[in-house]
């Protein structure tokens, strides 16, 4: 055998071992770093995705919070930007549509009103101020020359301007500012008032009132006030206020002066008997007639008896009434008294409670009774639908 030959093969049997034991060591340790990469990786895998959770839930809540966030800003900006203004907007729009509404309305009635100016206009005394101030006076003294008046006196007062109201009113919108200023520099009519005083008898004076409450160019009569005369009181003083208007817009070029009227055939029966009765005069005193009676035996002297009130010697002379309240006139048929009883007043124990047509109704210790004007207390009548005079 070949010594060097065999030198040769275990060399080359050791050079192979050696190299087969190199690789177990390398296939050992990738194994191991295999193994530990894919350890490494579960671990970090893990972790990754802990993290990721908390990342991802962290950008949610910003994402929200900023979602949130421009939803209240959007609701603050409609709000102030387009809800509030529109409102604003609807409101004033209403506000208008009222106001038109109001305006037609009041402009259904044009017609309406044009005819009452007219009619107005067609009863004005003349075409200028003067002209209706002269005609004022003159036929105020000559209904009361007609009327059998004495010492007739004719107080005019100069004429008072007066504006619409709209010139005064306070509160008015912007766009009538121009019309209230046109309508502070003109008037629209101009009212003239004046006093018609003197002297007669009642009915004469009562039909001088009516018959100046009949006239068209007389548009108002603003209060009359009566006042007896004399002893007797047969005559009496009447003072009457009156009132006219001048509209110098309305009056026609072919303007005719308007007629004079007379009172009413119902008036007249009124003035005659209010004054039959004639509240202002003293009743003719009553004459008594003494009558014997025989004497009576003497008797005990018994509870002394309280005497009634005297009813029977109070008369109602007069019953009025008008717009400052009602007033009953009471005379005392014996001592010639005169009392003028307002509601609440008492003669006797009897109190004024309501007055009528000709009727004074009394009330006396809780229970009413009527008395007809003329008629004295002691005629009283239960106040029922059986002796109730209306």
């Amino acid at each position: 055998m070949n010594p060097e030959k065999v030198s040769n093969d275990k060399a080359s049997m050791s050079t192979r071992n050696s190299q087969s034991t190199g690789n177990s060591a390398r296939i050992s340790i990738n194994s191991k770093a295999k193994q530990l990469l894919a350890m490494f990786k579960d671990g970090a895998g893990t972790l990754g995705s802990a993290s990721g959770r908390k990342i991802r839930a962290s950008q949610r809540t910003a994402i929200l919070g900023a979602a949130a966030l421009v939803v209240i800003v959007a609701a603050i900006s409609l709000q102030k930007f387009m809800i509030s203004p529109t409102r604003a907007v609807d409101s004033k729009i209403g506000a208008t549509a009222k106001s038109i509404t109001d305006l037609e309305s009041q402009l259904a009635t044009n017609d309406k009103v044009l005819v009452g100016l007219r009619s107005a206009a067609n009863s004005t005394l003349g075409g200028t101020l003067d002209e209706v101030s002269h005609q004022f006076r003159a036929r105020l003294s000559a209904l009361a020359e007609a009327g059998k008046l004495s010492k007739i006196v004719v107080d005019q007062r100069s004429g008072e301007p007066m504006t619409s109201p709209i010139a005064t009113a306070r509160g008015l919108p912007q766009s009538l500012t121009l019309l209230r200023s046109s309508l502070r520099k003109k008037p629209d009519f101009i009212v003239i008032r004046g006093t018609l005083k003197g002297q007669g008898s009642l009915q004469d004076s009562l039909a001088l009132l009516g018959t100046i409450q009949a006239q068209d160019w007389v548009h108002r009569v603003e209060g009359f006030s009566i006042k007896p005369l004399g002893k007797e009181r047969e005559r009496v003083e009447i003072s009457i206020d009156v009132s006219t208007l001048f509209l110098p817009d309305l009056v026609k070029k072919d303007y005719a002066q308007p007629s004079s009227s007379v009172i009413a055939q119902a008036s007249q029966g009124l003035v005659a008997r209010i004054a039959e009765r004639d509240p202002f005069r003293y009743p003719s005193p009553e004459v008594v007639v003494a009558v014997q009676t025989p004497q009576q035996p003497a008797r005990v002297p018994s509870a002394p008896v309280v005497e009634p009130p005297a009813y029977h010697e109070w008369r109602v002379a007069g019953v009025m009434l008008g717009s400052r309240g009602a007033e009953v006139i009471v005379v005392n048929g014996r001592t010639n008294e005169s009392l003028s009883l307002s509601l609440g007043g008492k003669v006797l124990g009897a109190t004024l409670v309501e007055c009528r047509v000709d009727v004074a109704v009394f009330e006396i210790e809780g229970t009413k009774f009527i008395v007809q004007s003329g008629e004295s207390l002691g005629a009283r009548r239960p106040d029922d639908p059986v002796h109730s005079i209306r």
